[in-house]
């Protein structure tokens, strides 16, 4: 019988150094890390048909945690690319130039309590997954910058009611009411602000 995971780190993993993996068609993660971290950088990967691309489990403090430029790419009877528990208040962990897609559930996955985080996920491509392009069930102060996100049956980016404060939704966040083409590639646009943004908001606009 062929292994159930690609790589598995059952207690604290410290100063790990992943890099050009090929990691395919394994029942369950492609890696799952179940314990603490400090220093644990993947990098350079390539994971495809995996149930899960890689899982960082259960609430324990993660330090300096970087997985860059991977590749992630679902089918058929997996669940998630990329799947973080948040949980504890010590999250440090950082999702950079990452492509995800074509997962049945959710491309990004962040779960494990009401912490506050430090959880960035920066230029990564996500698209055509079955959940949300970014699910956030409830850490609170994730960051999300300078992404593209497209083409993801629940929506681009899904904070439910818990994840990142609940900020979602007319209540607490812009809503593009109209957009008028001024030729030249110039776009005028009207926004309606959320109440919370009375002392002024920063909105930022991203092409593709």
């Amino acid at each position: 019988d062929e292994a159930d995971y690609g790589i598995v780190f059952m207690g604290a993993a410290n100063d790990i150094i992943l890099d050009t993996l090929t990691v395919n068609e394994f029942d369950l993660d492609g890696i799952y890390v179940n314990g603490a971290n400090t220093n644990f950088q993947l990098t350079n990967s390539t994971f495809t048909n995996n149930y899960d691309g890689i899982e960082f489990g259960y609430p324990v403090a993660r330090t300096n945690v970087d997985v860059v430029n991977c590749a992630f790419k679902g089918m058929t009877g997996n669940r998630a690319g990329i799947v973080v528990n948040a949980g504890n208040a010590v999250s440090d962990i950082d999702l950079t130039g990452d492509t995800v897609v074509n997962y049945p559930s959710n491309g990004i996955w962040l779960y494990g309590g009401a912490s506050v985080s430090d959880v960035t996920v920066s230029g990564c491509v996500i698209h055509d997954n079955g959940g949300a392009g970014i699910y956030n069930d409830n850490p609170d102060k994730a960051i999300y910058t300078g992404n593209s996100i497209y083409n993801n049956t629940a929506g681009g980016i899904d904070n439910t009611a818990n994840g990142n404060c609940g900020y979602q939704g007319t209540t607490f966040t812009p809503t593009l009411v109209a957009s008028t083409s001024l030729g030249g590639g110039q776009y005028q646009l009207q926004l309606n602000m959320p109440a919370i943004c009375s002392g002024g908001c920063t909105v930022k606009l991203y092409a593709n």
